[in-house]
């Protein structure tokens, strides 16, 4: 709509707009493109998404009071690490231990389903740390 003096515009398949421009001093040619387009997909049965925005992440502060690493904090509770293993375990049929690490056990938390994870955060009410 606002053509530039000197650049030559060219249209492709009504879609894609091509300019090209070049300068002698140095000797310079440019060239650019630029494309309308809408994403459409056809014969999908289902189509899925994945929220991250609610991933949880090892709470650094309430790690570093637990110097003995017998609790894991997620949710905002901290809870008894030996008893939410074994449940987080039970649902995924997983190997982690008490000795895991923090952050491979809140990975393995994040990997569950909405239902899944509800499941988990049930069955270890009962954990909970003070």
């Amino acid at each position: 709509t606002s053509p530039v003096e000197g650049v030559v515009y060219t249209t492709v398949d009504e879609m894609k707009l091509i300019s090209r421009f070049r300068t002698a001093n140095p000797l310079v040619e440019t060239t650019a493109g630029q494309m309308l387009a809408l994403t459409v997909i056809e014969g999908v049965d289902q189509i899925y998404y994945q929220d991250i925005t609610d991933a949880q992440t090892v709470d650094a502060e309430k790690e570093a009071q637990d110097s003995t690493d017998v609790k894991v904090t997620i949710w905002g509770d901290t809870y008894k690490k030996t008893e939410f293993v074994q449940e987080l375990n039970k649902i995924t049929g997983g190997k982690l231990t008490a000795k895991s690490a923090d952050e491979k056990i809140i990975a393995r938390v994040n990997e569950l389903n909405d239902e899944d994870e509800a499941t988990l955060k049930a069955t270890v009410e009962s954990h909970k740390s003070e």
